[in-house]
């Protein structure tokens, strides 16, 4: 297992949580 790619994706998920959270305070 290549522990770039699971950062990777961790970070894409927080970051579109991120999103989610930032538009329902628009």
């Amino acid at each position: 297992k290549n522990k770039r790619e699971d950062g990777f994706h961790l970070d894409l998920d927080e970051f579109l949580v991120g999103l989610l959270q930032l538009s329902a305070e628009l």
